[in-house]
């Protein structure tokens, strides 16, 4: 019907995925953009945003690009604490150690590889609490080391 879900809200849109959208040849396939995003465009409650986004002091939407070109990830910093929520960036525990693999819905596999490296490098390094929604169980974990090879472990 055109009215937004959340009518007080300002919605982020990466500009790289809006770009690639609303090409009329991608359009013309993906008519949840032209029904639900779109018309956040007309009533001007939607901001595109580039590189990393500082939302609040403690939220940032990361670049998390390959599964779409403007695809991002919550970075989540509060109290010395770190949590990243991954989104589309990885979806099977077993890209942990196998990060090569791709789902067959990544648009652009060499970009989600080198993206999902080194954002794995990183959230391991830094002991994050990572929200990965495709994951089983709570979907929350970390990526950690056991005998030479990173794995998720669930918490």
């Amino acid at each position: 019907d055109g009215r937004p879900t959340f009518p007080k809200a300002r919605y982020l849109v990466p500009k790289a995925d809006w770009d690639y959208y609303t090409k009329p040849s991608v359009l013309e396939k993906s008519p949840h953009v032209r029904d639900q995003v779109m018309p956040l465009e007309k009533l001007r409650i939607m901001d595109l945003i580039q590189g990393e986004h500082r939302i609040t002091d403690e939220v940032t939407a990361v670049p998390t690009p390959g599964h779409t070109p403007g695809h991002i990830s919550i970075a989540i910093y509060s109290q010395g604490q770190r949590g990243f929520i991954t989104g589309d960036m990885i979806s099977s525990p077993a890209q942990a150690h196998f990060t090569d693999w791709c789902p067959t819905y990544d648009l652009d596999k060499a970009e989600a590889r080198k993206t999902r490296h080194q954002a794995l490098d990183r959230l391991e390094a830094e002991r994050s609490l990572v929200y990965a929604g495709h994951f089983p169980d709570s979907g929350f974990g970390l990526f950690v080391r056991k005998e030479g090879r990173r794995v998720w472990q669930g918490v």
